[in-house]
This record gives structure tokens, C-alpha cells and sequence, in this order.
């Protein structure tokens, strides 16, 4: 799951999760990810959080391969 952005004046957190399975996983677990984020800046900041659909944005550090050309086998 990637974190987005986040508005500090509502205090809304934006993630975008991998997959379906994950975005469940998040929506089940708003409260724990919330408070999660608060304890470790040390205090409330954020109080809310913002799921996007699944893939609608790349996760950070993923290559999908668009931009490398496909390898031929060597052999015959």
C-alpha cells in the first residue's frame, strides 16, 4: 500500500492499495492504520483515511515493464 497524500487541514490520509485484497484489508482496518500513524508521529494528526481504488496509482519503487524492451531466449 502506498501512501498518496495527505490534507493537514482535514487531517485525511490517502493510500492506494496493490490490490482488491489489500483495499479490503485497509477498509477493515481504518482504526488500527490511524492510530498507528498518530502514534508514530507522536501525536493526532491524521483522522481520517482515504482508500483509492486499487491500482489507480503505481506503487512507488514497481516497474511494470512497459518501458523495457522484452528479452529474446539466446538459444534455437
Amino acid at each position: 500500500m502506498a501512501v498518496i497524500g495527505y490534507d493537514p487541514e482535514s487531517g485525511c490520509l490517502t493510500v492506494c492499495p496493490e490490490s482488491a485484497a489489500w483495499a479490503t484489508k485497509a477498509r477493515l482496518e481504518q482504526s488500527r492504520i490511524i492510530t498507528a500513524a498518530n502514534a508514530s508521529a507522536d501525536r493526532t494528526i491524521v483522522r481520517g483515511l482515504r482508500i483509492l481504488p486499487p491500482g489507480s496509482v503505481p506503487a512507488p519503487g514497481r516497474d511494470n515493464g512497459a518501458h523495457r524492451p522484452r528479452r529474446r531466449p539466446s538459444g534455437r
